[in-house]
């Protein structure tokens, strides 16, 4: 049955009728050029270990989902339907039991399974996910949701990298990543009113805004990770504001 098996779920209730190219640009090209410029071994390990590191995170993430929107969703008002709705409890425990063991084995393939580090780091991941299904008001929900999303983007290279960059790993998180998804969520939570942040241009300014602390921070230990990703999200946000200029009756950009 497809929905045990690990990247299933998410693919199926969030990627299938989301926006495909904006976890491909923001999330796994952004983690391949981390792993290939700043990885602890030779270029062709760090590569080849990193689809096995999001593999064992997006396991864990998917447990999260799957508690999202079998249990919490019905304690949220208008919450849309993500389909685990479709399956029973015993198949959902099954979906929980195979992903837990997947990552177990994963974490062994990468001899990670004794580490004290990669086992705090998802005990984090895991408690922050439990938190933020709770039926909590939604302006805390917006601080899990920060945390969860440093946890997402940081997970895949976090063990990958050399420990002088995670520093610079954390800090492009929150202002790549984390910072420009919150306002999003806010959005859809009703908190937040900011049309503007869809049209290219603001895209554009909010990665261009920081770039004079990226060169800065290149002098410190790490800090050419931050800048090296600044110039990516810069490069994206330069090609779909060029997009948006040529391109006939553009639509609206993704939320």
């Amino acid at each position: 049955m497809k929905a045990f098996l690990p990247f299933w779920y998410f693919w199926d209730s969030r990627l299938r009728h989301g926006s495909l190219a904006f976890h491909l640009t923001f999330e796994w090209l952004s983690a391949i050029l981390i792993a290939a410029l700043f990885g602890q071994g030779p270029i062709y390990s760090d590569l080849a270990q990193l689809p096995w590191a999001y593999l064992a995170f997006i396991s864990v993430y998917e447990i999260g989902y799957i508690c999202n929107d079998y249990f919490a969703a019905r304690f949220e008002q208008g919450s849309r339907p993500r389909g685990a709705d479709r399956y029973n409890t015993g198949q959902i425990v099954g979906m929980i039991l195979v992903r837990l063991s997947f990552f177990a084995a994963v974490s062994h393939l990468l001899g990670r399974i004794d580490d004290p580090h990669w086992r705090g780091f998802y005990l984090a991941l895991s408690l922050v996910f439990g938190l933020h299904n709770l039926p909590l008001p939604v302006e805390l929900k917006v601080i899990t949701f920060t945390w969860l999303s440093v946890c997402r983007f940081a997970a895949p290279t976090l063990f990958l990298i050399a420990p002088n960059y995670v520093p610079a790993l954390f800090l492009s998180t929150l202002a790549f990543y984390s910072g420009f998804r919150l306002l999003p969520y806010m959005d859809s939570k009703g908190i937040l009113r900011l049309p503007g942040r869809r049209k290219p241009v603001f895209r554009l300014c909010y990665f261009l805004s920081i770039l004079p602390l990226a060169w800065y921070l290149k002098g410190y230990a790490g800090g050419e990770l931050f800048l090296v990703l600044n110039l990516y999200f810069v490069s994206l946000a330069l090609a779909g504001f060029c997009w948006n200029l040529v391109r006939p009756n553009p639509p609206a950009g993704p939320s």
